[in-house]
């Protein structure tokens, strides 16, 4: 049997006295070290400060004191992840019930004080959702969280500390609807190859229609000839997370049982001579430009006088999304244009991964957008395309049946946004190296079309990464 004490400072391992968790066989601990010493930094506060997650779980589920401050300043782990902004741990501290206020012993600073310093927003947003004391101000200078926020130019974190119940019910939210989709993959991924073949022939017999007996259709299919966002809603009243209280019927979350019909109505299986699947299901023709709409230039594609000249301003852009009239449009507008970045997940993504707290001034930032000399029009329009928006965008593009596209400005903004993206790799060997990349599809079959002249370009933009894993 082996004991450890999860409390010894480093201090011990560098004097060459045993490491930091020290084993004595046999339940001896009489020549285990101290568990405090000249600066009493604990085991969780290194990891913490670190930010090394799986190290501050392992020391937690030993029973750690998660509120063991050092001798020499009175920093806790929380207050040595808070500083380094390492918001997973700061979660993990907080689940384990550790004292969100508890301040240095020299200064007086909280963990949310040192967060706001630095700007942290993921930080400040566990803190105030934790209910931390937001006007506990400093016993040296008498600094608060807000103040320093202010001081320092740090505006989301100041308008977070500003409008606290308003954190508060966005972080609930975010964890009901991560909470919804879990359970959503959860109840799909468990259904046995048996059940799934089930469903498929359910699907087939139904002509349509989910387990419900919903008559289904694709979401934005508007358009003649459009695939949406290769989304199959019933339109039906649910409770469903982040929606208007309805299945679709246009774009957003699916309910259980259409997300159960897109399972089995887009399985990868092998077709037969006329194009359909063993379970009848119809596979779709490959869509590609033409060279002659390449040759005519993008103003006739878009319905424009040749020599048109629109204004392309994020003021144009918003009128013309506004113009669509769709809830989910107007939402992703406002999200991109307005609001702080935010995780939020989905069944197959989870938006904003690792851009928590950024606004759309912090993208236009960003080395690669200020290398372009993207403006804040372009870095709109680009992450605009990344939402829902990029449905009604690729729609009308690939019908291209000689009617205006109803969004001529945000098409445009792209087109300039992704020319000047060109200049990243213009003053190295990587903008004239071979590149591979790999495009995502399902139920797609190629053409004689596409075999005969190669698929020499494309009527809409479309995702690509470099990781076939991934697409």
């Amino acid at each position: 049997m082996y004991q450890y004490n999860v409390h010894v400072c480093e201090e011990w391992e560098r004097e060459g006295l045993g490491a930091m968790e020290t084993g004595r066989q046999g339940g001896d601990r009489s020549t285990d070290p101290p568990s405090s010493c000249q600066s009493g930094a604990t085991p969780l506060f290194g990891a913490a400060g670190e930010g090394h997650g799986p190290v501050v779980e392992q020391l937690i589920a030993a029973r750690c004191n998660v509120d063991l401050a050092t001798t020499g300043d009175g920093q806790t782990p929380l207050f040595n992840a808070a500083m380094g902004g390492h918001a997973p741990v700061v979660e993990q501290l907080i689940a384990a019930r550790c004292n969100v206020d508890l301040a240095n012993t020299d200064d007086g600073q909280t963990p949310l004080y040192t967060a706001s310093y630095h700007g942290h927003a993921p930080v400040v947003e566990q803190l105030i959702a934790a209910r931390c004391n937001v006007d506990l101000a400093r016993t040296d200078t008498k600094e608060t969280p807000l103040s320093v926020a202010i001081r320092k130019g740090h505006t989301l974190v100041e308008n977070m500390i500003r409008n606290p119940k308003a954190v508060e019910e966005a972080r609930k939210k975010k964890l009901v609807e991560a909470e919804y989709w879990r359970s959503m993959e959860k109840e799909i991924g468990v259904l046995s190859l048996e059940e799934r073949e089930a469903l498929i022939k359910a699907v087939t017999k139904h002509a349509m229609r989910n387990d419900e007996g919903n008559a289904v259709k694709l979401g934005d299919d508007e358009y003649p000839g459009h695939k949406g966002s290769d989304k199959y809603y019933c339109g039906q009243n649910r409770a469903i997370p982040d929606s208007d209280g309805r299945c679709g019927p246009t774009a957003g979350p699916q309910c259980a049982s259409c997300l159960r019909f897109q399972l089995a109505y887009t399985q990868n299986l092998p077709t037969n001579s006329s194009g359909t699947t063993k379970f009848g299901i119809q596979v779709r023709d490959l869509v590609i430009g033409k060279l002659a709409h390449a040759a005519d230039g993008i103003n006739l594609v878009l319905g424009l006088e040749d020599d048109a000249n629109p204004e392309l301003s994020i003021e144009g852009m918003e009128k013309e999304l506004s113009a669509l009239g769709r809830d989910e449009v107007s939402e992703a507008v406002h999200y991109v244009l307005y609001e702080v970045a935010s995780e939020k997940e989905y069944p197959s993504f989870v938006r904003d991964r690792n851009n928590v707290g950024k606004t759309l001034d912090d993208f236009v930032q960003h080395p690669i957008a200020v290398k372009a000399k993207l403006n804040k029009a372009d870095v709109a329009a680009l992450r605009l395309y990344t939402t829902l928006v990029y449905t009604h965008i690729n729609g009308p593009l690939r019908d291209n049946e000689g009617r205006p596209h109803p969004l001529p400005i945000t098409v445009l903004l792209i087109i300039r946004a992704l020319k000047k993206l060109r200049r990243v790799g213009a003053d190295d060997l990587s903008g004239v190296s071979e590149m591979i990349l790999w495009r995502g599809m399902k139920n797609v079959k190629t053409t004689e079309e596409f075999i005969r002249e190669g698929g020499k370009c494309t009527s809409s933009p479309i995702l690509t990464c470099c990781e076939s894993e991934i697409a």
